[in-house]
């Protein structure tokens, strides 16, 4: 299945996982399928998002929505995040 890579940066591991946890179900309706979370084992703040969606389409027009761009704002997200379009090989 397409995923979608992000490796970011926040200012506070929890009041991030909050904000991103409370997406769930509005990316589900937009073609999210999971998510796996990952934090660097020296720096909990920095983080690596491995998501799977039904389509790489679905997975763009959510990188570029601005829901997403006001949630990584109100989670303390520190820009720019580094973010990949992955299809299977």
């Amino acid at each position: 299945m397409p995923s979608m890579y992000i490796r970011e940066r926040v200012q506070d591991y929890a009041r991030w996982r909050t904000v991103f946890d409370s997406l769930s179900e509005t990316k589900k309706q937009r073609g999210f399928v999971s998510a796996k979370v990952f934090q660097d084992s020296a720096d909990a703040n920095e983080i690596i998002i491995l998501e799977t969606w039904n389509s790489l389409d679905e997975a763009r027009a959510w990188a570029q929505s601005a829901e997403i761009r006001e949630a990584m704002k109100n989670a303390g997200a520190l820009p720019p995040p580094v973010i990949l379009f992955l299809d299977n090989a």
